[in-house]
């Protein structure tokens, strides 16, 4: 128990590196903004009124999947999660990564809840139906899990279902479901 406790604390403390790293780039963006301020001046009242129409469109088509799931935590109150690896989603759900592009997968820490947000990007999308198989099986797994020992959860997994999005496969478990993937609708092209 305690050295599961242990990986999962020592996985977060990676990510939250990763994630502090992340914020430093930021802090560098801000230092070059500073060279072109002429360039914003010069042009910004005849972008003002179109920037926001823009700048939805590209940056919803581009965000990464990161990007996509700090989005949703903005704007949705989500339980501490952790935030699993390639090995996990091997050795767990037999969701070989080197197929993905890049994913997004967030697990509630507390067994006691079932709250996850994986967003999937796949490099081939014919691999679909065997990335969609794998989550199919953490769902059957989940609803077992759950069946006997916490009826609430066992709802919130049986109304879950894994979605596409063109080459991006997403799965929301939550009671905030609707709210998440209405978020990702409007992120994802």
């Amino acid at each position: 128990m305690k050295t599961g406790r242990m990986t999962k604390w020592l996985i977060m403390a990676a990510a939250l590196l990763v994630l502090a790293g992340c914020g430093s780039g930021d802090s560098e963006k801000s230092g070059a903004e500073s060279t072109p301020k002429v360039e914003k001046e010069e042009i910004a009242a005849p972008k003002e009124e179109e920037k926001p129409v823009e700048a939805e469109e590209p940056a919803a088509q581009d965000l990464s999947l990161e990007e996509i799931y700090q989005n949703i935590a903005k704007e949705v109150e989500l339980p501490p999660m952790y935030f699993a690896d390639d090995d996990f989603l091997m050795n767990y759900y037999g969701i070989d990564a080197s197929l993905l592009s890049e994913y997004v997968f967030a697990s509630s820490e507390d067994a006691a809840r079932v709250d996850s947000v994986i967003l999937m990007k796949l490099k081939d999308p014919a691999e679909a139906d065997v990335i969609s198989g794998g989550l199919d099986g953490l769902l059957s797994q989940m609803e077992v899990e759950m069946d006997n020992y916490l009826p609430e959860a066992h709802e919130l997994v049986t109304q879950a279902k894994v979605r596409r999005h063109g080459d991006i496969l997403e799965l929301v478990i939550s009671a905030e479901r609707d709210r998440i993937c209405g978020i990702i609708d409007k992120l994802l092209p």
